[in-house]
């Protein structure tokens, strides 16, 4: 067991799926799958589907997604579905199933994401984790070991990898936040909480009870760009608003902190926004400024 740590992140599951007959690999898929997706509902455990990956919030975070070329760090803990601990990088874990502290470095994995050695499996789902964030993901023996018993994960068993991304870097995250500190630091009174965004108080209400994730509220909004060019508008005073995924992440986050009465000014970075991703209007990587109000709570 001492030594069994560290390589088993590697893709060394590739030459096991090479020697396998098709049909074996396939209805292991097929029954890892269906493993996976009983597991997770029965214990009711919300998960996300990609690219044969399943990943599933451990404890949330507000930090960048991965893309691919990006520099990332991360922790992990390497389990089974029966929550046995077969691999780890962090050192209070693996004292506590028995690994040997002197027998290796205890160090985060650095990798450049789809240009990296790992795993199948954890090599796809590194790109469903967020930076700050610990994520669960489960796959399929055929994007783990296969058919190879590997320290003491037996063949066809599908794995679980905790991980916790400590950074994502990259040039364009790096002018990201170089242009949210100067614009910032040309505005007065901004704060920047836990989540990422930058936020100051317009005005204050009466109200003494702030809306949670899916109540209906009735407000106002404007988001910009740092050039005030308009991106998403409420048009009329007093509208009806659900909180609900159809708002970008940090639009929600600002609503649940006001109370009835209250405005906010907030600049808000790209991974609470759009991300990485490009839109007609909107280069990757583009933080928002945003106006808004909270009128009532439904």
């Amino acid at each position: 067991m001492s030594h069994f740590c560290c390589k088993t992140i590697v893709a060394i599951a590739f030459l096991s799926l090479i020697s396998c007959e098709g049909s074996v690999t396939e209805e292991n898929r097929v029954a890892n799958e269906i493993t996976i997706e009983e597991y997770l509902e029965s214990n009711k455990i919300d998960f996300v589907k990609y690219d044969g990956v399943y990943a599933s919030i451990l404890s949330k975070g507000f930090g960048y997604f991965p893309a691919p070329g990006d520099s990332v760090a991360f922790w992990y803990v390497g389990r089974t579905l029966k929550n046995e601990v077969f691999d780890t990088n962090i050192i209070e874990v693996a004292q506590e199933i028995g690994i040997e502290p002197s027998s290796r470095e205890f160090n985060p994995v650095k990798i450049v994401v789809e240009s990296d050695n790992l795993i199948e499996g954890l090599s796809r789902g590194i790109k469903l984790c967020r930076e700050g964030q610990w994520t669960s993901i489960h796959f399929p023996s055929t994007l783990g070991y296969g058919d190879i018993h590997t320290g003491p994960v037996e063949p066809w068993t599908p794995l679980v990898f905790d991980v916790f991304i400590i950074y994502v870097k990259n040039d364009k995250i790096a002018q990201e936040q170089n242009n949210i500190n100067n614009f910032v630091a040309g505005m007065q009174g901004f704060t920047p909480d836990t989540t990422g965004i930058w936020y100051k108080f317009t005005s204050e209400g009466t109200g003494v009870v702030s809306p949670m994730p899916n109540d209906t509220i009735y407000g106002w909004y404007n988001i910009t760009t740092f050039d005030y060019e308009t991106i998403l508008e409420v048009e009329t005073e007093n509208r009806e608003i659900v909180m609900d995924n159809q708002l970008i992440e940090g639009l929600l986050l600002g609503f649940m902190k006001l109370n009835p009465g209250d405005a906010m000014q907030m600049v808000i970075p790209s991974p609470l926004a759009f991300g990485y991703n490009q839109t007609s209007e909107l280069e990757p990587y583009t933080p928002l400024f945003c106006e808004i109000r909270l009128d009532s709570i439904k």
